[in-house]
């Protein structure tokens, strides 16, 4: 039988990773903004060929309306990932779960969904600075 991990609420083949959000970052007229300081998400550090290429896809374009059904699909993986965490929103208050829930995952910034996919595919904070490819999808 397979060993499988939980999350308290469903269960996984892999273990899944916690990852402190100290360093995701927006910025707003210019000031960088740590907005999950003390936070952190648990996720499933595997990434899927339709998550690659979506990102394939946004690394050759300047994202505008035409393009919400790769932007869908990218969140749509990232809610597959991202199985729990005790981020809070801009108002300060807990924000849902985002297992399964695009439409969470949707509702945040470019930059915190840039986060969320660089720690889903393992990516270091040093990795996104020496240029690594996802380091430059456009926005």
């Amino acid at each position: 039988m397979k060993k499988l991990f939980s999350n308290g609420k469903s269960k996984f083949k892999v273990p899944s990773k916690r990852v402190l959000s100290d360093d995701c970052t927006i910025t707003v007229d210019g000031q960088v903004i740590r907005v999950h300081e003390d936070e952190w998400v648990d996720l499933l550090p595997v990434g899927t060929l339709r998550q690659y290429t979506a990102l394939l896809r946004l690394q050759n374009l300047v994202v505008d309306e035409s393009d919400t059904q790769v932007l869908h699909d990218l969140c749509e993986e990232v809610a597959e990932r991202v199985i729990d965490w005790n981020w809070t929103g801009i108002d300060g208050k807990k924000l849902p779960s985002p297992y399964q829930n695009t439409r969470i995952i949707e509702g945040l910034t470019s930059e915190e969904v840039a986060w969320l996919i660089q720690n889903v595919q393992g990516e270091t904070q040093g990795e996104r600075k020496n240029g690594s490819p996802l380091s430059e999808v456009k926005s």
